[in-house]
C-alpha cells in the first residue's frame, strides 16, 4: 500500500475538480509547414547526395555548415 491511500480527508470540499485542459498545451505545438534547419542535414546524411538544384556555392556552404 501506498501512503496516499492512507491520507485522511476531511471533507468533499477538500477536493478539486479534475480538469481535463492544460494551460500550456499548445505550449510545444509544431507547425508542419516550417522544415526544420537541420532538414537537408539528415537527408544528406542518409542519401549521401545534395539537391541536384543548389548551385556550387550553395553546396560549398552547406558542406561547410554540415561539419
Amino acid at each position: 500500500m501506498d501512503h496516499l491511500s492512507r491520507l485522511m480527508v476531511q471533507s468533499l470540499a477538500d477536493y478539486l475538480p479534475v480538469l481535463e485542459i492544460f494551460p500550456d498545451e499548445q505550449l510545444m505545438s509544431i507547425s508542419h509547414s516550417i522544415v526544420p534547419w537541420y532538414a537537408d542535414i539528415v537527408n544528406y546524411l542518409v542519401t549521401e547526395q545534395m539537391p541536384n538544384y543548389w548551385t556550387k556555392q550553395e553546396q560549398f556552404h552547406f558542406l561547410t555548415k554540415a561539419k
